[in-house]
């Protein structure tokens, strides 16, 4: 079935939800006035597209949001409106009692919401590992499910969700690789390094540039992959990497492709928009026999890329779980969320 998707592509205000909410809804409602065609069917958006993205833990943590909070309620309402699928991420915060000690607990997960035509939340799945210094912001998942990153949609899609870093670690490629799906998607908020090692930046553009039409090809399914555009930076919240590499730009370059891996649409590297193209969505995939199924190859620390800078994320990842873990303002819930 061929299917019509569009992918935006944005800059975000990091200090101002509502701003972003403003530059979302201005760009569907050019898309569809300006297409006079067939209208996308499914919208993707960026990652954190409205809360912003921030290493600052306590800003990031002020922006927060509970399920049906700012994000959910515009994905419903554009949903409806324009009678689509329409997904993003943003920082989730979920609260629990100790049925003990009766201790309240907060915590923040990296969170997809997928909204369906008639107005109300399909699915969600969470981020199943935090990258690098978003240790210091939110959990890794606590879902050990096999089917913790797809959505079954009520037309029958079964969408593959894997979030940013998620697309070049082996665990959740090969889970989906394994179950099937008949849609990738790939919401990013994916900036470059500055300072240091030019080599550095460059390898991590190409690793993004070429994200979506690796894994389109791995899973066989058509891919949209979202990132963001724009200058870009932020507090570090660790002596242990200075804030000068936080002082750069995302690279864009927002793009579908099919299953085959060929590049349907793309956009540059500068300009907001809305990449829009035609899939072939089967709603035929089932799991496939392992010896049937492309390799994903699996190097240290579960990356598929052998890339030694990879591996300082891992390091970050250690320091900043344990700091999330630590941090007396989660711990004893003061908490305050005035700009959600």
């Amino acid at each position: 079935m061929t299917t019509r998707v569009a992918v935006i592509q944005m800059k975000t205000d990091d200090q101002n939800p509502d701003r972003n909410i403003e530059t979302i809804t201005k760009l569907l409602e050019e898309a569809f006035q300006n297409n006079n065609t067939e209208k996308p069917a499914l919208v993707l958006g960026p990652e954190f597209a409205v809360n912003g993205y921030s290493y600052n833990v306590e800003e990031a943590w002020s922006f927060a949001e509970k399920q049906g909070g700012k994000t959910e309620q515009l994905l419903c309402t554009l949903a409806k409106q324009y009678g689509i699928f329409f997904g993003m991420t943003y920082l989730e915060e979920v609260c629990t009692r100790d049925e003990e000690t009766g201790q309240l607990e907060v915590n923040f997960y990296n969170t997809f919401a997928l909204a369906e035509p008639n107005g109300t939340i399909e699915g969600r799945v969470q981020k199943s590992r935090p990258c690098s210094l978003e240790a210091y912001i939110f959990k890794s998942s606590p879902s050990t499910s096999s089917q913790s990153h797809i959505i079954q949609c009520s037309n029958g899609w079964k969408v593959g969700v894997l979030i940013c870093y998620e697309n070049i670690l082996h665990d959740p490629l090969k889970q989906l690789q394994s179950t099937g799906c008949d849609l990738l998607l790939q919401p990013f908020s994916g900036p470059l390094t500055s300072g240091g090692d030019d080599n550095v930046k460059e390898k991590l553009r190409n690793l993004y540039s070429g994200i979506c039409h690796t894994n389109a090809r791995l899973l066989h399914c058509p891919a949209l992959y979202a990132n963001k555009v724009g200058k870009w930076s932020s507090d570090s919240p660790t002596i242990l990497a200075p804030s000068y590499i936080f002082d750069t730009e995302f690279p864009g370059e927002s793009k579908i492709c099919d299953a085959n891996g060929t590049i349907l649409f793309k956009l540059n590297d500068t300009e907001e928009g809305i990449a829009i193209a035609d899939v072939e969505i089967t709603n035929t995939v089932t799991p496939t026999s392992e010896k049937d199924l492309p390799s994903i190859p699996k190097y240290f620390g579960g990356y598929t890329d052998p890339s030694l800078y990879l591996k300082s994320c891992m390091i970050f990842e250690w320091f900043g779980s344990r700091a999330y873990e630590e941090s007396k303002l989660r711990k004893d819930n003061k908490l305050e969320n005035p700009k959600r």
